[in-house]
């Protein structure tokens, strides 16, 4: 006969700790350069209108620097249309 395991007798599985959004009272998951969608959306805004430069945000903490600059500086550009399909 085959025993069965007891899922009692298992460690407990440890969830991974999420990053919170950087807006103090905000408790959202971070998405983008440590904000959540919404605030991350207002950020870009400013800095897209001149308000404010990521530099700036990131020196201030308010934002973190970005993962992927490459790739977005890339995506831009093809957005924009000043390039052919991404490779």
């Amino acid at each position: 006969m085959r025993k069965i395991a007891d899922p009692s007798a298992r460690p407990p599985e440890e969830e991974p700790t999420k990053a919170k959004c950087l807006f103090p009272p905000c408790d959202r998951p971070a998405k983008g350069r440590g904000l959540c969608a919404s605030h991350y959306a207002g950020a870009f805004y400013h800095v897209s209108h001149g308000h404010a430069t990521w530099e700036q945000l990131e020196n201030e903490g308010r934002a973190l620097p970005s993962r992927t600059a490459d790739v977005g500086g890339r995506f831009c550009t093809w957005l924009k249309g000043r390039s052919g399909p991404l490779a």
